[in-house]
């Protein structure tokens, strides 16, 4: 299925995100915890999970862990506001795990949705 998930514990942040890719054409889930995520992503394997880092129970970082353990393949965006952890590295380590691309909050709009573009065009 050609279809991107959403992992976004922020409700406000996962409608904008829903509505900004379902706009460019694309079949879109959405979850708000890393383990309903998962769920999803096992049922429906998307080319391509967008997760924010910081979300109750299972983070985006062991998202990213988890799946790149199962499916090389899958595209990944890290995204992140920071959260408690202002000045972490949380980015950097996302991308080091199997993030593809990493955006801080707030969005680049432009720039973000070219990368979903790319990502999702992208082989392998």
């Amino acid at each position: 299925m050609q279809c991107i998930l959403v992992l976004e514990d922020n409700v406000f942040m996962r409608v904008v995100l829903r509505d900004k890719l379902e706009m460019l054409g694309y079949d879109v889930l959405d979850a708000p915890d890393g383990e309903s995520g998962m769920r999803l992503f096992h049922k429906h394997l998307p080319r391509l999970v967008i997760t924010d880092v910081f979300m109750p129970g299972k983070n985006g970082l062991q998202v990213i862990t988890e799946i790149k353990l199962n499916n090389q393949e899958t595209k990944i965006i890290a995204i992140s506001g920071g959260g408690i952890a202002k000045n972490s590295n949380c980015l950097e380590v996302a991308k080091a795990i199997g993030g593809d691309r990493v955006f801080d909050k707030p969005i680049k709009w432009e720039e973000f949705l070219n990368a979903v573009n790319e990502l999702m065009n992208s082989e392998g």
